[in-house]
């Protein structure tokens, strides 16, 4: 895992140097904009489908993983939300506060976001390290390594993790146009991307070996005050990162639709539909979905790794 974690972090980088350096190059401020004028129509159609099933599932996974955290909440109140109806109510109630947050046209108000973001998942590796360390054992199921089918799922999932080739261009909009200060910032951002996957992943493997479940908080008992004020900072995470992504889907909607890479220019009736079609359709899923996992392995595999490492390379080739 951490091998394969190694070699998509590499691969991201090197995809999202290509992004920039194409972006600055043909002075096209989206992904589905840069393919346009280098693999025409075709290529953008293929492209933003690829996308959009792509980022989709990421949004999906943030509703999911926000509702184990508010599930873990009610349990301490003995209310148990897991049966379906339940949880597509809850799902349902959530969903309110980080699709409200897609509404602006402004989205500088997101930097704010992305700070709280970072300090939340620091406060997330310093407890799984305390955690890993107040065991002091390793669990005995844990192996150096292992290869088997779920090799497949787990190459899609951390295709899925480094997924700054397909969002970068929405996101660094508001940064200086100057792009080795780009190249720089993504490469730090992806060595810290790096190290914050690899801090709770092994401490969680450490503890519970086999028995790790794709939401390591989960594992945790929900009476654990520590551990819920992880959960606390984890929601926010999610929450925060929702309305980010989605900014990348709607440029991509809204090329699709109206062959417009920047949403936030479109008419008020044009915008009301992209922004239904970029948060109704998570949240349907969301609400009938029990785990991220799924979603996650999915979306990696047919739209991530093709998204994230096929295109950028083909459109510098072809460039």
């Amino acid at each position: 895992s951490i091998i394969l974690l190694l070699i998509m972090a590499i691969l991201s980088l090197i995809a999202t140097d290509m992004v920039i350096s194409l972006a600055f190059k043909t002075q096209t401020t989206g992904l589905a904009e840069l393919t346009n004028k280098i693999l025409g129509k075709v290529g953008t159609l293929i492209l933003t489908i690829l996308n959009l099933l792509f980022l989709l599932t990421a949004l999906v996974a943030y509703l999911v993983l926000a509702g184990d955290m508010i599930t873990s909440w009610f349990e301490l109140g003995n209310i148990d939300l897991t049966p379906l109806p339940y949880h597509a109510l809850m799902e349902l109630i959530y969903g309110i506060i980080p699709i409200s947050l897609t509404i602006p046209r402004d989205i500088s108000f997101l930097h704010y976001f992305s700070t709280a973001t970072v300090v939340c998942i620091i406060f997330f590796c310093i407890v799984m390290i305390y955690k890993v360390a107040k065991y002091n054992d390793i669990n005995s199921t844990v192996v150096m390594s292992k290869l088997d089918i779920k090799l497949f799922s787990s190459i899609s999932i951390y295709g899925l993790s480094f997924a700054l080739p397909a969002v970068v261009l929405p996101a660094i909009r508001l940064y200086t146009p100057k792009v080795k200060k780009r190249w720089l910032v993504s490469m730090i951002g992806i060595i810290i991307a790096t190290v914050f996957y690899l801090v709770p992943g092994l401490s969680g493997y450490f503890i519970f070996g086999v028995d790790t479940d794709g939401n390591i908080l989960k594992n945790f008992k929900s009476n654990d005050v520590i551990m819920i004020i992880c959960r606390a900072c984890f929601f926010i995470i999610v929450t925060c990162a929702y309305p980010m992504i989605s900014q990348s889907v709607q440029a991509m909607w809204s090329q699709l639709i109206f062959k417009k890479d920047q949403p936030s220019t479109l008419p008020v009736k044009k915008r009301v539909v992209v922004l239904i079609l970029t948060n109704l359709i998570p949240l349907l899923i969301a609400m009938f979905l029990p785990s991220a996992k799924p979603a996650l392995s999915i979306g990696g595999a047919l739209g991530g790794c093709l998204v994230d490492f096929a295109f950028p390379a083909l459109e510098y080739i072809m460039y």
